[in-house]
């Protein structure tokens, strides 16, 4: 049988390729955070590395989109109070 290059084998393996934890991986995969999926009969969670990187540039560009600090007087008064108790 062929291996597939592209695709990754349990959470150990998809963790690996992420950079993070097992454990961490595995809780992102059951909030629904990392796309993966179940083969038919087998208990083990797979990705294809090529959807994980898909999925990580999108978040990328996401987050580049994303709106910059709110620098209103309400978050300015909130930052100078927290600056006094420190």
């Amino acid at each position: 049988m062929q291996q597939d290059s592209d695709l990754l084998t349990g959470t150990k393996a998809i963790a690996a390729f992420m950079g993070m934890t097992p454990r961490q991986c595995q809780h992102k995969i059951d909030k629904g955070i990392i796309p993966s999926f179940k083969l038919p009969g087998s208990k083990l969670q797979h990705a294809r590395r090529s959807t994980l990187t898909a999925w990580l540039t999108e978040c990328e560009q996401a987050s580049r989109k994303a709106k910059p600090l709110d620098t209103s007087p309400m978050y300015a008064t909130l930052a100078t109070r927290g600056a006094r108790h420190a």
